[in-house]
């Protein structure tokens, strides 16, 4: 057992918390080994996988060897229960098999086709609406002109009062008549 830790080694794909709760089973396996502290701190850092050795040494400021064994343990601790709770989307997808993978990767192609869609469909929004105010502008500056053409007061309207003939004529509307002022050359005809 005292063999097993001192020449601890962590195994192909298995993760930074699993390799340090395997140490540990060791160690409560065997409690009687007489290795210090440091010993098992620096067997299970001997023993990790280069990529594990850098993250540590970043951990820690880039020189592990030059802290304390309580500094180190703790560390890997804490390095342990956030690989724990960090779990990556890798080891994730390795419990999932190869036919989840494709599904997970096919969902995740889906997510990123939605969110360009979104996209899209935000920049069309923005286009229609500054279309619909540069229309809406341009009725209302067209709709806002008087005609070139003046029309005639035909029935000798008092001046500023408008009077559209054709609207006249189309709803059959006559205007009441003005005091002092000859009738309309119908009516005469009616009083006769």
């Amino acid at each position: 057992m005292r063999r097993a830790i001192t020449g601890f080694s962590q195994h192909s794909g298995e993760l930074m918390h699993e390799s340090w709760e395997r140490l540990k089973e060791l160690l409560r396996k065997c409690p009687h080994h007489g290795l210090s502290r440091w010993q098992i701190v620096k067997a299970f850092y001997e023993g990790l996988t280069e990529s594990n050795r850098q993250m540590v040494d970043a951990s820690c400021g880039g020189a592990f060897m030059t802290k304390s064994e309580d500094e180190t343990y703790n560390l890997f601790d804490t390095l342990s229960e956030n690989s724990i709770n960090h779990a990556s989307l890798h080891s994730y997808e390795r419990a999932l098999g190869p036919v989840k993978k494709t599904r997970l990767y096919e969902l995740r192609r889906r997510g990123e086709s939605n969110s360009r869609v979104e996209d899209l469909l935000d920049t069309l929004d923005q286009r229609l609406e500054q279309k619909l105010e540069q229309k809406f502008d341009q009725l209302m500056r067209e709709s806002g002109q008087l005609p070139s053409q003046a029309i005639a007061n035909p029935r000798n309207n008092p001046p500023g009062f408008y009077q559209n003939q054709q609207n006249d004529q189309v709803q059959g509307y006559r205007p009441p008549p003005r005091p002092n002022a000859p009738p309309p050359p119908n009516s005469q005809q009616a009083f006769v």
